[in-house]
């Protein structure tokens, strides 16, 4: 399974690459909004998407809306550090499956990863 993490801090992308590939996955990379749809054009192979919430330029919230226009299947977690009531409000309903409050556990985005990337039980 391929994750497309989308972070503009170069640690935070670098340590959540390295967690998730010692679990398992592989990981592709993209510093902000513009480049992560730039690789999603390219890259059809990606089956998850984890992203920051706020960047320069295209933001995690725009992101995240284009994702769901672009190919609306394809599961996002947004993730933030932010407490803002108006911030988590805009989260809420952004179309993101699931968002996390940094700091959040490796164990915490493992499990969200594993419910989102489960198959579809009928």
């Amino acid at each position: 399974m391929r994750i497309l993490v989308v972070d503009d801090t170069g640690a935070v992308r670098s340590f959540l690459g390295l967690m998730l590939q010692s679990s398992g996955y592989e990981v592709v990379f993209a510093e902000d909004g513009m480049v992560a749809k730039i690789r999603l054009e390219q890259d059809r192979g990606v089956d998850l998407v984890l992203t920051d919430t706020q960047m320069p330029g295209v933001d995690g919230l725009e992101l995240v809306s284009w994702i769901k226009e672009f190919r609306p299947h394809l599961p996002v977690i947004i993730n933030t550090g932010s407490v803002e009531a108006d911030l988590l409000r805009e989260i809420a309903n952004s179309g993101a499956d699931r968002w996390l409050q940094k700091p959040f556990s490796m164990t915490s985005l493992l499990d969200t990863i594993k419910q989102l990337l489960a198959p579809a039980k009928t």
